[in-house]
């Protein structure tokens, strides 16, 4: 039986190839360990100690003990999107469920990487579009309306039931040509002089279209080659002009 000095134990750390002696401090009297710093999972799930157990004897006798000490994950990181923002294109013709785009974000959290929960939670009065709230894919739920707008931008929220990320979504509506243009008035009247010079002025006409951009945009002719000897009109202003005297006039 062990007595005097041979009895007392006292208990340290060995070093070794690992940090984990920065991390944790044991007791040299009862054994205990503590920690020195906060754990981080997302650094290191675990951390492997080399205890080392001595008498005070002559000679000195040890043994040793390997302990393993897991870091459970814990919720202190924010999901983060792929992307800040998000720009994509849509038909002015696109019909409902169309698919639009999807946001994706993650989390160096491991545990909440299922959890997220995707949001529109701005941009969208009309609820005009929908994001799946686990996929985040985004797509056209009321096309009433919509064409009517040549951009939206919707602000998109992820959540991992206690960070919450935002990012930015674009979409660009193409225009279509859906509309006819149409004259000011049915029927216009001009009165001629005989001896009216070439290049006067003789009326001008107006027509606008209802479709945006290029589709909008009107150009003025005139389709009877006869007529065409004898006015033209000027294609984007509608200024129709004198080029010669008409043969009736000269009669």
């Amino acid at each position: 039986m062990r007595i005097g000095l041979n009895q007392k134990v006292t208990y340290r750390i060995e070093v070794d190839g690992s940090n984990s002696s920065n991390y944790f401090h044991i007791d040299a009297d009862d054994g205990s360990i503590y920690l020195k710093r906060s754990l981080d999972h997302e650094a290191a799930s675990a951390h492997h100690l080399l205890v080392v157990a001595s008498d005070s004897g002559q000679p000195r006798l040890s043994t040793t003990a390997h302990v393993w000490v897991s870091v459970v994950d814990m919720n202190d990181n924010p999901p983060r999107f792929e992307q800040p923002s998000y720009s994509c294109f849509l038909s002015q013709h696109a019909q409902r469920l169309q698919f639009v785009t999807v946001v994706a974000a993650s989390d160096a959290d491991s545990v909440d990487q299922e959890r997220l929960t995707y949001s529109v939670v701005g941009g969208n009065e009309q609820q005009t579009f929908h994001v799946d709230h686990r996929t985040g894919v985004v797509s056209l739920i009321n096309v009433q309306n919509f064409g009517q707008r040549p951009l939206y931008l919707l602000n998109v929220s992820v959540t991992d039931g206690v960070y919450t990320s935002f990012a930015r979504v674009k979409i660009d509506v193409l225009s279509a040509n859906n509309h006819n243009p149409r004259f000011a008035r049915p029927v216009y009247e001009a009165k001629i002089r005989e001896n009216q010079i070439s290049g006067m002025p003789v009326i001008q006409v107006e027509a606008q279209d209802d479709d945006r951009d290029a589709f909008g945009q009107v150009a003025y002719s005139i389709p009877s080659e006869l007529l065409s000897e004898t006015f033209e009109i000027h294609p984007t202003t509608g200024q129709c002009s004198l080029v010669i005297l008409c043969d009736f006039m000269k009669n």
